[in-house]
């Protein structure tokens, strides 16, 4: 288990080209997303930190949304 988790630039489609959500979804689709976020979320202790920095779809939008808190967006994008 683990206090905190850094996604940063990994769950994000950088391949597809053109670069646009029809290119991105077919080479890495929204369920892939949310279940690797899910596969994350059961080794992070409860209280855990998940931070994550340019990813390919909104955390938001995810099936673990409801259980986090939002934190402070990255100033430096």
């Amino acid at each position: 288990m683990y206090n905190a988790i850094f996604a940063n630039s990994v769950l994000c489609d950088a391949t597809s080209f053109p670069y646009n959500a029809a290119a991105v979804e077919a080479h890495f689709p929204f369920k892939d997303f949310d279940a690797t976020l899910s596969s994350l979320d059961a080794v992070l202790i409860e209280g855990g930190v998940f931070a994550m920095i340019n990813p390919s779809y909104e955390f938001s939008d995810s099936s673990l949304a409801e259980n986090y808190e939002a934190g402070q967006p990255c100033s430096h994008y």
